[in-house]
């Protein structure tokens, strides 16, 4: 159990690890004081498990390039990319697997939801659903961008981290 007050972020799978280590914390009687979720969507809105065909080497291939984020250089070193595929194709079928279970969701945590405006895989009118999962209206903020946004704004995603470990916790 934290003995200072806790804050977690998570961007894109380490959203919905970030949700549910806080969960479980909440569970426990140790609630984080406050979430920051990034690039993804609240659970249950529109996706399910992904058909095998998305998870060849060719169809994840296609999707990295498409998010961007990842190296030019890697697409160039195949047999490293051959190293890479199966660990992103275990994200992905863990993402699409993620089920959170509706009795226990965390009322009243504040959080501030980020995404992209150009985030094709988790638009922007998807995010205020994290609310009802928080229990309450999460602050959602829209930056310039597609999936990896914070990847070019990692000042901005810094002080807004360090402006909500900063502020004081909320009144009961």
């Amino acid at each position: 159990m934290p003995q200072k007050p806790l804050v977690l972020f998570g961007h894109s799978l380490g959203t919905l690890i970030a949700y549910e280590v806080a969960r479980t914390l909440a569970a426990a009687g140790g609630a984080p004081r406050d979430l920051v979720l990034s690039g993804r969507r609240a659970p249950l809105t529109g996706e399910g498990p992904l058909a095998e065909e998305a998870l060849t080497d060719a169809a994840l291939e296609a999707r990295m390039r498409r998010l961007g984020g990842t190296p030019p250089e890697l697409f160039a070193a195949r047999d490293l990319l051959a190293l890479v595929l199966p660990v992103v194709r275990a994200d992905y079928r863990l993402a699409s697997q993620h089920v959170p279970d509706p009795t226990s969701q965390l009322p009243g945590l504040p959080a501030t939801i980020l995404g992209g405006d150009a985030d094709l895989d988790n638009p922007p009118g998807l995010l205020p659903g994290w609310g009802a999962w928080l229990g309450r209206a999460p602050a959602v903020q829209i930056w310039p961008g597609g999936h990896f946004f914070i990847c070019a704004q990692g000042e901005r995603l810094a002080a807004l981290l360090r402006d909500v470990i900063a502020a004081e916790a909320p009144a009961p």
